[in-house]
This record gives C-alpha cells, sequence and structure tokens, in this order.
C-alpha cells in the first residue's frame, strides 16, 4: 500500500517487531519478534514473514502454520514456559539457510541463553541438521546469582564458518553486574570451529557496562568489535557513554587493540556504534549516533561515522 506492508504476527492489543531483514531469491524474510501470549498474558518468541520483493504479497507457501498468517512462522525456543526469547541479529548462511541470533529465556533472576538457528528458506521449518535438532545454544555458569547471555551479530565467512559477537552478563555476590564480549565461531553445520574458545565460544571482561552492537573479521582474521561502554579496562569508569572498539585475534584472543571516542555534546555525552564494515584498504568504518543536545522532552542527536586504519607504527593497534 504506498510502498509499505504490515504483517500482523499479533493480536489486539499485543505487539512485534522487526529486528532485520534479508534478501534472496527474490524474497524478503522479515525477522523479529511477536508477542504470543502466555499463562501470564505475555510472552515473547521469534517472528519470520516471507514475502515477495516485488510486490511485498506473504509467500503463502511459507510457513508450518505456526505462525498466525499463511507466509509466516513463529519458533519459541522455550527453554522455559511461557519465556522472553528474542532475536537480535540475522544472516544468510553458505547453503541459504537463514540464521537467526538472540536470547533466550533460561531461568528466573534474568537467566538468558545465547542462541543461533537455522531456518529452511522455502519452508520455514528448522534445519534439524544444525547444531541440536537446528539450536547452538551458548551458556555459562559464571555469575553468583545470574547468566545473560545474547548474540546480537553474525557475520558469515568465505569458507562457510559463522562468526558472533554479543554479550555475556553475570553477576558477583553483591548483585554488581559485570557485561563481558561475547565471541563465538561455528561451522556451517553448527559445529564448534577447532581451537576457538571452549565449545566455539569465549567471553571476555573488557569493559565496564559494555553493550556489543557488531562484529567484522579484518582480512588476516582479526576480529573487531563496536560496543557501547563507561569505559575500557585498564582505564576508570566515564560516566560519559563511549563509542568504543576492541579488536581481538582468530581464536578469540585479547583484546589486542582498543580505543574509545567521546563525541563532543551540550549535556553529559552519550554515543553509541551501531554498525561496521571493512573496506577494501582493511580500514574499518563504524556508524552511530552522539547526542548533541537535550531540550526535554526532545533528544537532537546526530549520525557518526569514523574510519579507523592500522598505525604504520604500531602494527598492533589503531591510529
Amino acid at each position: 500500500t504506498a510502498g509499505t506492508v504490515e504483517v500482523a504476527l499479533n493480536g489486539p492489543t499485543f505487539s512485534s517487531d522487526v529486528a532485520r531483514i534479508l534478501y534472496s531469491g527474490n524474497s524478503l524474510y522479515a525477522i523479529g519478534n511477536t508477542d504470543p501470549g502466555g499463562a501470564s498474558g505475555h510472552s515473547s518468541a521469534i517472528g519470520i514473514a516471507k514475502l515477495d520483493a516485488a510486490t511485498g504479497a506473504l509467500d503463502e507457501t511459507f510457513g508450518d502454520g505456526s505462525g498466525p498468517l499463511p507466509g509466516t512462522v513463529v519458533i519459541d525456543p522455550e527453554l522455559i514456559p511461557d519465556s522472553l526469547d528474542f532475536a537480535y541479529t540475522a544472516a544468510l548462511a553458505s547453503n541459504g539457510h537463514i540464521l537467526v541470533g538472540g536470547s533466550a529465556q533460561s531461568g528466573d533472576n534474568s537467566n538468558s541463553a545465547g542462541y543461533l538457528f537455522s531456518v529452511d528458506p522455502d519452508t520455514g521449518s528448522l534445519d534439524s541438521a544444525f547444531g541440536t535438532n537446528g539450536y547452538v545454544l551458548i551458556t555459562y555458569d559464571t555469575g553468583v546469582h545470574f547468566d545473560g547471555v545474547s548474540v546480537t551479530a553474525i557475520k558469515l565467512q568465505a569458507d562457510g564458518r559463522i562468526l558472533l559477537t554479543g554479550n555475556a552478563n553475570h553477576d558477583d555476590e553483591f548483585f554488581n553486574t559485570l557485561t563481558d564480549v561475547l565471541l563465538g565461531s561455528f561451522q556451517p553445520d553448527g559445529t564448534a570451529t577447532p581451537g576457538f574458545g571452549t565449545g566455539g565460544s569465549t567471553h571476555v571482561n573488557l569493559g565496564l557496562n559494555t553493550y556489543v552492537t557488531d562484529l567484522v573479521a579484518r582480512p588476516n582474521g582479526d576480529l573487531v568489535v563496536s560496543l557501547a561502554s563507561n569505559g575500557i579496562i585498564p582505564n576508570p569508569y566515564n560516566s560519559d557513554t563511549l563509542q568504543s572498539i576492541a579488536q581481538f585475534d582468530a581464536t578469540g584472543a585479547g583484546p589486542t587493540a582498543t580505543v574509545s571516542f567521546e563525541y563532543p555534546s551540550l549535556v553529559t555525552p552519550q554515543g553509541r556504534p551501531t554498525s561496521m564494515l571493512v573496506d577494501s584498504s582493511d580500514r574499518i568504518l563504524v556508524a552511530g549516533f552522539r547526542l548533541w543536545n537535550f531540550n526535554f522532552p526532545i533528544p537532537d542527536s546526530d549520525h557518526t561515522v569514523t574510519r579507523l586504519e592500522r598505525d604504520s607504527i604500531f602494527a598492533n593497534g589503531f591510529e
């Protein structure tokens, strides 16, 4: 309708949203979250809609009846009943299947597992040959009271390997939340990449109040993540929100280099990186935003783009 499509994956008073959109074979896949309800009234699950890329019409051959409309599916990890499960990122695998990453509630006290699942792009069914019954679950038992793991970005390599990043949060005995950077590497079938972390993933305590937003791989295999932070170790806490970048080696070890930006502001500086890419000269481009002013209730924020290149003198650092 005038260039827009709305897909009702939810009933009245329930919400749904799109987190990512993929294009493949003249089809669009809108991937996000929906509220299927539950015993307590509300919960959340992952919704996928397949649309014709030219017309926006739902492809009614897609789906297994789990979605509210032909052409849609609802996938619910349901590690515990009526749980809060979210999709944050998606990508197309080397075999054309849809990879979705996010978090699945796994217990009380905000416990969650990071997940990666694979979906057949023609039928919408889980790929049973991927991981365990279509899923790779990433869990830790690091915190005293809780562990919250989430996958926020996926990158595919030319050899089919699946790289991912995200957050691995936990707490100490005083209920202080500690935020770690999650890194993972898996084979096309969902098995762990040999030599990468433990069981294909690792997590690193890198800074204060970190939230990881994106991941890129340099030509030499180094992994670079973008994150919002209140300071990168060993620097002290900074009340301003910084745009931070960290580099790890191809096995997930590190960091080998870090850098943070505090953009000028008329109020308390607030910055957040949202997306990255590597250009043909091995430079890292980081897009995001900074808060310039805030006249209540209207925030005034700007787009930011930063380009980073290797320093020719300090070969392991950024210039």
